[in-house]
């Protein structure tokens, strides 16, 4: 790919980010400040929260943090990759596809939420992750062939700016399909009523479930992927740990209530949450013997 055509890939993934937190902006703040475009929002994200009970939804103080770390650092991201581009090649085309339209989508799911089309929402959500490990494996694995060619200043900025905010993103994607699937299984349209309509059949507590199941299925796959499959490639990312901390554990606050003790959703959401925990305290000590012992063995076997 030419430096031109790179160039004005990273302008796209920059427009489509700035619309995206637009759009998630103007949908928070619906009803309380007049932004342009904001009188398309007939509810805020809360009030839907609220209409629909389910025991692994965020609390809104949670959102209010998740929402402005992930929207915020991958607009900063994709201006720091633009500056990065001036001067070198760095990522092929499906690295910038997958990012614009990750936020396409990201940006759109702000109008099915607040209609309450929420098969629609997982839908929507489920593609989003389906593109943020691809652009992620996509963007490590370019990385790694071209690094030594790289200063140390670009090493930094790849890392800690672009990869981390990469990170970030997927991470909050697994968290938000987790109750967006919930919403989906547990209940029927219901945009035109009061009190929402449970499904017959297979009900709440199977949706949720369900999003737990799909929670923790993501968790130990990033774990296989960074310890035993990929330890190499995923050396650079710092942030998933950190971030799958924060979610598990926010995950479980949100939805404890000490009037009726500890259920089995909120027990699974803490030890996700400390075993995210562990491994981001000690993952550069669990890797170095991971990889010892893979050294090891290949060894053992050519003796």
């Amino acid at each position: 790919m030419s430096l031109s055509l790179e160039r004005l890939m990273c302008v796209l993934s920059i427009a489509s980010s700035g619309l995206c937190t637009y759009l998630f902006f103007a949908f928070a703040t619906a009803g309380r400040l007049k932004l342009p475009g904001s009188d398309v929002y007939t509810r805020s994200p809360l009030y839907v929260a609220n209409k629909y009970n389910v025991d692994n939804d965020p609390s809104q103080s949670m959102v209010s943090i998740a929402w402005p770390i992930t929207l915020l650092s991958n607009l900063l991201a994709s201006i720091c990759l633009y500056k990065i581009c001036k001067t070198r090649n760095i990522f092929p085309p499906v690295f910038y596809f997958t990012w614009s339209a990750g936020s396409i989508l990201s940006g759109v799911w702000t109008f099915t939420f607040d209609r309450e089309l929420h098969l629609i929402s997982a839908v929507l959500v489920g593609m989003i992750c389906v593109f943020a490990p691809i652009q992620l494996y996509t963007g490590v694995k370019t990385y790694h062939k071209k690094q030594q060619d790289m200063s140390d200043k670009l090493k930094w900025g790849l890392e800690r700016v672009v990869f981390d905010s990469l990170g970030i993103m997927m991470t909050w994607t697994f968290t938000a399909m987790t109750s967006t699937l919930t919403y989906a299984i547990a209940y029927q349209y219901s945009y035109h009523l009061e009190k929402p309509v449970l499904r017959a059949w297979p009900g709440r507590d199977v949706a949720v479930v369900a999003g737990t199941l799909l929670y923790t299925g993501a968790q130990l796959l990033w774990i296989a992927y960074d310890m035993i499959i990929y330890p190499k490639y995923t050396s650079c990312l710092r942030s998933v740990y950190p971030m799958t901390s924060f979610c598990s554990l926010g995950l479980f606050f949100s939805n404890y209530d000490s009037g009726n003790g500890m259920n089995y959703h909120n027990l699974a959401y803490l030890v996700l949450g400390l075993n995210a925990t562990f491994f981001f305290i000690l993952r550069d000590k669990l890797k170095g013997k991971v990889q010892n012992s893979a050294i090891y063995y290949e060894n053992k076997k050519m003796d």
